[in-house]
């Protein structure tokens, strides 16, 4: 399994300029990982289009990390690559240029990117690319499980008593 995530930070400057920071990771389940970085400083004509830039320089940079994380690895047994769910439906659009003073064309470079992790899964049989999205009802299933597995580790402690106490008995 491989799998990925990216965080984002911005502060306001003179001017109507804006820095901003974003960063991903992606860790495969031996721990191994690789990260990806992208700074930058923006003129937005409006705040729509820099919140728009950020977002799409977080999954920029979550693409790039789990590319270069999939190059790294052994890829000879099945691999799973978990991305953010929104990226699949994302990249279906016409990409467009971005109103705003620089990275504009920030949108071609996620699609470029993009382009390369379907070639990589497409290209070898042993990755499979899934996405994975997180709404309001994920607490719900996250007590689900937590629950179930209670009950299952409850159930096997009880197991587990029963045939201690009949070994003493037998003994």
């Amino acid at each position: 399994v491989i799998a990925a995530d990216a965080g984002r930070n911005s502060v306001s400057l003179r001017n109507n300029q804006h820095f901003y920071v974003t960063q991903a990771a992606a860790v495969d389940s031996g721990n191994n990982n690789s990260r990806s970085l992208r700074t930058g400083i923006a003129r937005p004509f409006n705040s729509r289009a820099f919140s728009r830039l950020k977002s799409h320089a977080s999954e920029l940079c979550e693409l790039r990390a789990i590319n270069e994380r999939i190059e790294e690895a052994d890829t000879d047994t099945r691999t799973y690559i978990l991305i953010d769910g929104s990226l699949m439906t994302r990249m279906m659009p016409t990409p467009r240029k971005l109103e705003i003073s620089s990275d504009s064309d920030i949108v071609l470079e996620l699609v470029n990117e993009f382009s390369r992790l379907l070639n990589k899964v497409m290209n070898d049989g042993n990755l499979v690319l899934a996405g994975v999205s997180k709404d309001s009802n994920s607490s719900l299933l996250n007590r689900a499980v937590i629950e179930k597995n209670e009950q299952m580790t409850l159930q096997e402690m009880t197991e587990e008593e029963s045939e201690s106490a009949e070994i003493h008995r037998q003994g």
